[in-house]
């Protein structure tokens, strides 16, 4: 089964544990989707440039929505809840020039 959603992640050796607190949310959250939800993420030391690291993990997704998240971005709580509902509810194909928005805290 294709995956509904790939979470695409580029992150660096150095921002390991701000990735991991990120990583282990979005586990959490996509855990009663199981297998719709596909999450990827590319980690070196500085190597890749970000614009190829961000095409390389849209290459590798079978998503097929593919979200590029930051490694220092947080998601809220539900807010997997709210990606796949407007996937599930084709808002995304109902209405192709307006963005999904939701609430967005950052890590300080």
């Amino acid at each position: 089964m294709q995956p509904s959603l790939t979470i695409a992640i580029p992150t660096i050796e150095r921002r390991l544990n701000v990735f991991n607190q990120l990583y282990n949310e979005l586990k959490k959250q996509s855990e009663p989707y199981g297998d719709e939800i596909e999450i990827l993420y590319l980690c070196d030391n500085m190597e890749m440039p970000l614009g190829e690291k961000r095409q390389k993990l849209n290459e590798m997704s079978k998503g097929k929505y593919v979200v590029q998240w930051d490694d220092d971005d947080w998601i809220v709580e539900g807010g997997i809840d709210l990606i796949m509902d407007a996937i599930k509810n084709n808002y995304l194909i109902n209405n192709p020039n307006k963005p999904v928005i939701f609430p967005v805290n950052k890590i300080v």
